[in-house]
Parts: structure tokens; sequence; C-alpha cells
């Protein structure tokens, strides 16, 4: 469980924005939290958190000490629901979030689609590796081991900016560790296209570095999909960094619109 500390830093850290920024309080729609757990319809507690061990942890807890309206969401959902902000002509969209753990979300008429146990889009959890490495749900094989960001900055001390800087340098170790890593990317993304058959965009920790490496995945996919020789639904996100901060706050934006 998370330390009250931790939320007294929450809010101190709240406060100390407002302030600095001169922001009028009575202004503020409410306070977004992105978290790596799966949340309830009303965004109001985790329901699945095993990363931090902290199902049962409410937006109560989060905004013990924030004065503000808030709620807690779905890292990747947020994310999500950012890039889904700024891409309204893409009608039906999945999102991957390759950051620390891998998760999705997934957009269908301009709607988010949750699915039935609030569980869509869980694509950190496809299997693609038959009897491979466990990962943190229990099962064997899951994109998020293989895929994660982590697997790219653990070989440079958990800097990925560094990872892509070796990438780019030509390092044979990054190369070898970058070559696996996409192989496996494209098969989640060919499980994805075959459920979906949608635009699939690139996100995260690792998608901040993607444009430049699209094409490459591109191939992969293209070679080995039977749906369509076609390789351009595969997207560069455009909210490059802090999309779950973005989608988080953007909720409360989209509501206010929304009831204008």
């Amino acid at each position: 469980m998370i330390d009250d500390s931790y939320y007294r830093i929450i809010g101190d850290e709240v406060e100390k924005l407002v302030s600095e920024n001169g922001i009028d309080k009575k202004k503020i729609l409410g306070i977004g939290f992105g978290v790596p757990g799966l949340t309830t319809p009303d965004n109001q507690e985790v329901f699945y958190g095993e990363i931090l061990k902290f199902a049962g942890t409410g937006c109560k807890d989060f905004a013990k000490y924030v004065p503000y309206p808030a709620a807690i969401f779905n890292d990747a959902k947020a994310a999500g629901f950012a890039e889904a902000w700024i891409n309204r002509s893409i009608k039906n969209m999945f999102y991957i979030l390759l950051s620390n753990n891998v998760g999705g979300a997934v957009y269908i008429a301009n709607e988010r689609y949750m699915g039935d146990n609030i569980r869509s889009g869980e694509v950190g959890h496809i299997i693609i590796e038959p009897d491979g490495e466990k990962c943190y749900c229990g099962q064997k094989g899951c994109v998020d081991p293989y895929c994660s960001a982590t697997v790219l900055s653990s070989y440079t001390n958990g800097n990925l900016e560094l990872f892509f800087r070796k990438l780019d340098e030509g390092d044979e170790k990054a190369l070898a560790i970058w070559e696996k890593y996409m192989q496996y990317l494209a098969r989640a993304v060919i499980n994805v296209r075959m459920l979906f058959d949608c635009p699939i965009v690139i996100g995260g920790y690792v998608g901040e570095f993607f444009d430049k490496y699209i094409d490459d995945l591109r191939i992969l996919v293209q070679g080995s999909t039977i749906i369509d020789p076609a390789d351009d639904f595969i997207l560069p996100c455009k909210f490059k960094q802090e999309a779950i901060a973005a989608g988080a706050a953007v909720h409360f934006i989209n509501d206010f619109l929304n009831n204008i």
C-alpha cells in the first residue's frame, strides 16, 4: 500500500503548482491522476493494481490533501484519451502505451470502448511467447515483459534516451536488443490488427523516440500479416511526453465542454 506521506506530497505539489502559476482556484475544474492499475467506471477506485499492490485504493486517498474535484485513471486509458483528443480525424484507434509497463486503449467511433468489465485494451497481457518470461500478472510470455520500456533502458542504467542515443550511434548490443524488441512488438501489433482492423498508435516512453523507426515496424508487420498489404495503419504518437497527465486533465476539460 502507498504511504500517507506520498498523498501529502501530492497535495503540496498541487498547491505549489497553483500558487506559482497564479491560477484562480475557483477556475480549477479538477485534478486527474494517472495510475498503473485498472479503475472503476466512476474513476474513484483502483480495482486491480498488481504493479504497486494498491488494489482498493481510492481517489479519496490520492486527493486526501487536494481541495479540488479529483478522479483517477488507468495510465494507458488516460494517454489514449489524450492521443484521441488531438487525433480527431481518426474514428477508430488502438493506442499502445510502451512505458515501464505495456497497456492499451480502444476507441471505436470516436468513443472509448472500456469492455464489460473495464478491462479492454490490455495488450500487455496478450501472450506472444508461449511459456516465456513471467509477467507480473502471473502468466508467462505476455507482451509486457518483452515490450516494456525497461527492456531497453535496462541496458543504459534506466536511461531510455541514452539507449536510443547508443542505437543511433550503432552500438552493437543496443542494435541486438532493439531488433529483438521490434520483433516482439510486431507480433503484438499484428494481433491487435487482426482483432480490430484499425489504426494503431505507438505511444508511451518508447513512443517519444519512435518516429524514425516507424517504417521499420511497418516492414516487419507487412511481411507477416494476412489481412492486407497496407502498412500505414501504424502511427507514431503525437503526444510525445506526459500523455498520461494530459489525458487525466483533458477528462475534466471534455466534461466541461460537453456541459456548456
